[in-house]
């Protein structure tokens, strides 16, 4: 799809575990760190916050009253019924929100090309650099470890130090989390992230405040 269309600048999605893992840090699975090493910023909208998606939502309405209630009877003659629900979809019903408009008339490809080789992460000279283990966490010193999330086995992070414990992690230029340090080395203590998540309206909102100042 982004070969053929282009890439997205961001893509919002639901909290679903095919988008989001509740286990990793800022909610970021392997599909949202596949989709930040091609450059596309995840953004996951509340939880039980489908309005946060609303036009979205209503298409997945529509579909259902068309095209599942009733089913058909084999997959064929489904098929065959969702694709032309998505031509009516897209080239003869008109859209309120469009203008009366059809989503097929005003559409335009992306103009961010789909990057087929993904590039090593990059760091400033003030952040050390790690490679995730096996195990999903980096080791600190000889005896402690950070969890960070099993997604980035292999991928190398870095850290920032922010306070004189306090240090914040990074995976190529988004902060998954902070933690902050003991005042002892503890054999085998795992420092677990903490990673607050901006809804996308929070997000889009500071965004769009950023580019009025600048």
């Amino acid at each position: 799809m982004f070969r053929e269309y282009g890439q997205p600048t961001y893509l919002q999605t639901d909290n679903g575990s095919c988008f989001a893992s509740i286990q990793s840090p800022c909610g970021y699975g392997r599909l949202s760190f596949w989709l930040i090493d091609h450059g596309i910023h995840p953004l996951f909208s509340d939880p039980g916050c489908p309005g946060q998606n609303g036009s979205h939502e209503r298409m997945h309405r529509d579909l259902k009253v068309e095209c599942c209630k009733p089913s058909c009877q084999d997959l064929r003659a489904q098929n065959r019924s969702m694709n032309d629900f998505a031509y009516r979809y897209n080239h003869i019903r008109p859209h309120e929100q469009l203008g009366q408009l059809t989503p097929g008339s005003v559409y335009v490809p992306s103009d961010h090309e789909y990057r087929e080789r993904v590039s090593r992460p990059e760091y400033d000279s003030t952040m050390d650099v790690y490679q995730v283990c096996s195990n999903g966490a980096i080791r600190w010193g000889s005896k402690e470890w950070i969890s960070v999330s099993q997604a980035l086995k292999g991928k190398e992070v870095a850290i920032r130090q922010t306070g004189e414990r306090q240090r914040a992690l990074y995976y190529r230029h988004f902060c998954l989390g902070s933690f902050e340090l003991a005042d002892r080395v503890e054999e085998g203590r795992y420092y677990r992230l903490i990673s607050p998540r901006d809804s996308p309206q929070r997000f889009l909102d500071r965004h769009q405040r950023s580019r009025k100042s600048s």
